[in-house]
């Protein structure tokens, strides 16, 4: 999965927030205990997802050996 595709992921997670007091991510945030700044900063590309994030939505880091052409 690419950032783009987690990206997307968050997004879709989040909708149902929209127009909930404290403006979709921010609520979507206080609600799953993550930093709404992370996560802001992650879906404008300044930042990597942290592990809790990558929690929130099923979500975990795997690094594997990159496959030779």
């Amino acid at each position: 999965m690419t950032l783009d595709e987690v990206r997307a992921r968050l997004r879709k997670e989040y909708a149902p927030y929209a127009g909930v007091r404290g403006v979709g991510i921010r609520a979507w945030c206080r609600q799953h205990g993550l930093a709404n700044s992370h996560v802001s900063e992650f879906l404008s590309g300044k930042r990597w997802p942290s592990s809790e994030l990558l929690e929130v939505l099923g979500l975990e880091w795997e690094i594997v050996e990159k496959k030779r052409r």
